[in-house]
């Protein structure tokens, strides 16, 4: 089955549309738990399909590539470069044969479409997300608990006019995004979408006043989408993100402000996070950094009163005893075992990557230098995350670890999961890496974070694509 080509099917209005407003109510499909048999689907070539190769997730998702029916070229791009590294890992996680072609088959309907045009060096590229290195729009997660692993797929819808005269800052793609999702059967609550897009996102009137204001590139996102895969047919929960930077820009308002008044408002009825609220503006108001900015805002889309809510802060000039002020709140919390015992375990991580200190921003010199080397690296995040009930934020820090080889990463991983005497991956996860990729530079972050009851947390972020553009 040929594919259209996009820009062929690509409509192009002579005035941008007004950005969607409401998502629609149509009723969602349901997702398919019963979409195969109790046994894994014969190949079209019959028993030879088994022997395409030794892994399973691999043979689902050649089994899905056989039938060739995707809706444009960009989708088959997509499929081609990151359902490979979904169907590894999943496999490598132990997710059910029929949960990996479920979520095979649902990217493939209803994410894939939503992500633009893949970045390729011989393509312009008109909106250069900030989610992943080199412009990928998409990041995928590996998060370890002790007895619950789970992988989590985030990325920025953009749509075809993105970063052009017609749509100069991707305001219309997000909405979209939504429908689609929940087309495909995810349920997702919007009463907070609403109200955070409203305070924090461009209005249309605003987008014209941003007009020629400077944006830096690693500014640019302004909202991402995270699905949360369980392993299970109920399908993937939701949560979103918002970037408050370019309404801080036009409105003046610190970006902080905006983000720490919106969740206030969101709370009054309820007051469920109203302690940990003012747990976390009050160290951040009076704590010693130059960052005094957000970064995201984040939350679960469940009802309100069982939403948790994040909120993101970025540092570009990348020094520990930033991690060390963050995780004790500027040392009010220094004698408490479990910062003490997080402090030990984010130090021992920070030693063996060998995170680099400095700025990591880097500013493009000229047009023909290097993509790689002209890119900003990631920044060492810090997050507040707010829980109904819970009168303490729970906190997590990023570790930036782009520029560290694939075998490293995998080896130092290998041995943080080993100490802390968690189950073995059904594959290695250097095996994984080896399987997914055919390039070394794939990581962005490592995220810890620690529970007292359940110990600590490790994310392993990195970009899905199995070639680089």
């Amino acid at each position: 089955m040929s594919c259209p080509d996009d820009n062929d099917s690509d409509t192009h209005p002579q005035s941008p549309p007004a950005a969607p407003d409401r998502i629609s109510t149509a009723p969602p499909e349901v997702f398919d738990d019963e979409a195969f048999s109790n046994e894994p689907p014969a190949g079209p070539h019959g028993d030879q399909a088994t022997s395409m190769t030794a892994y399973v997730g691999e043979f689902a998702h050649r089994l899905l590539s056989s039938f060739n029916d995707f809706p444009s070229r960009k989708v088959e791009e997509w499929w081609n470069n990151i359902s490979p590294t979904l169907a590894i890992f999943m496999d490598a996680t132990g997710y059910n044969i029929h949960v990996q072609y479920n979520y095979l088959r649902f990217f493939r309907d209803y994410v894939y479409p939503s992500l633009g045009k893949p970045p390729r060096r011989d393509r312009v590229i008109t909106w250069p997300s900030t989610v992943a290195p080199m412009f990928i729009p998409a990041s995928l997660g590996l998060r370890r608990q002790d007895g619950d692993d789970i992988l989590r797929f985030s990325y920025e819808p953009i749509n075809s006019r993105a970063g052009t005269l017609l749509d100069p800052y991707n305001s219309y793609a997000l909405s979209s995004a939504l429908d689609l999702l929940k087309s495909g059967g995810v349920l997702f609550n919007t009463d907070l979408y609403y109200q955070f897009k409203h305070d924090l996102t461009l209005s249309n009137d605003e987008d014209g006043f941003l007009g020629s204001a400077p944006v830096p590139e690693y500014q640019l996102s302004r909202y991402i989408l995270t699905l949360n895969m369980r392993n299970n047919f109920s399908g993937p929960s939701l949560d979103c993100c918002l970037s408050p930077f370019l309404k801080s820009v036009v409105t003046g308002v610190p970006a902080s402000k905006l983000v720490f008044d919106t969740i206030r408002m969101a709370d009054t009825p309820r007051a469920l996070i109203a302690d940990a609220l003012s747990v976390v503006t009050e160290y951040w108001e009076n704590c010693n950094n130059d960052t005094k900015d957000a970064y995201l805002l984040g939350w679960e889309m469940v009802e309100p009163s069982r939403a948790s809510i994040k909120v993101y802060f970025a540092e570009w000039e990348v020094q520990y005893e930033r991690v060390k002020e963050f995780f004790t709140l500027g040392n009010t919390l220094q004698s408490h075992p479990p910062t003490a015992t997080a402090l030990a375990d984010v130090w021992e991580l920070w030693r063996a990557f060998e995170i680099k200190v400095g700025n990591r921003k880097v500013v493009k010199q000229d047009d023909d230098a290097d993509l790689s080397e002209s890119l900003p690296r990631s920044p060492l995040l810090f997050c507040f995350e707010l829980v109904p009930g819970n009168p303490d934020p729970k906190l997590t820090v990023y570790l930036p670890v782009d520029g560290i080889s694939c075998a490293r990463i995998a080896s130092i991983l290998e041995n943080v999961y080993t100490r802390f005497n968690w189950k073995d991956l059904k594959r290695p996860y250097r095996v994984c890496l080896d399987h997914a990729f055919n390039h070394e530079d794939m990581h962005t972050w490592i995220s810890y974070e620690f529970h007292p009851e359940k110990g600590p947390m490790i994310n392993a972020i990195l970009q899905p694509m199995r070639e680089y553009p």
